[in-house]
């Protein structure tokens, strides 16, 4: 279900929304395990007023948000991409294609933007770059 909220400055309504492979949208788990949900008067505030929105946020909040979303989604294309092209290097084993994506992920944190998604995808090129992996 996605996040729903009205913008502080303007009364806009916007959403937010991360739609995984299997069709649900998970952007809920994804903001509330990095606690973004947290009553913060100069970010999000959640309403119980029973409108259809879930909270009142700052636009910063949002533009925050969007951004960490559309760069996170950037990096799942990347691993995916990447486990395609470890499928094509003969000197790597599923077992090794295994261990090199979690050592892709593992740089990932939420918390620290220089460890967001484009640490990953720095680590992915590295490992292109190591291999041999050329992209079109």
């Amino acid at each position: 279900m996605s996040v729903t909220v009205k913008i502080r400055e303007t009364n806009e309504i916007k959403s937010l929304s991360i739609v995984s492979k299997n069709g649900v949208d998970w952007i809920a788990d994804f903001i509330g395990n990095a606690g973004g949900f947290m009553d913060d008067p100069e970010g999000f505030e959640r309403t119980d007023d029973g409108e259809d929105y879930y909270g009142i946020a700052t636009q910063a909040w949002f533009d925050w948000w969007k951004k960490h979303i559309d760069n996170y989604e950037e990096m799942e294309t990347e691993i995916e991409d990447f486990k395609e092209e470890l499928n094509d290097v003969d000197d790597v084993d599923c077992d090794r294609a295994e261990e090199i994506i979690r050592d892709c992920e593992s740089v990932y944190s939420l918390e620290d933007e220089e460890q967001g998604p484009g640490a990953v995808i720095e680590r992915i090129n590295e490992y292109r770059d190591e291999l041999g992996i050329k992209r079109d």
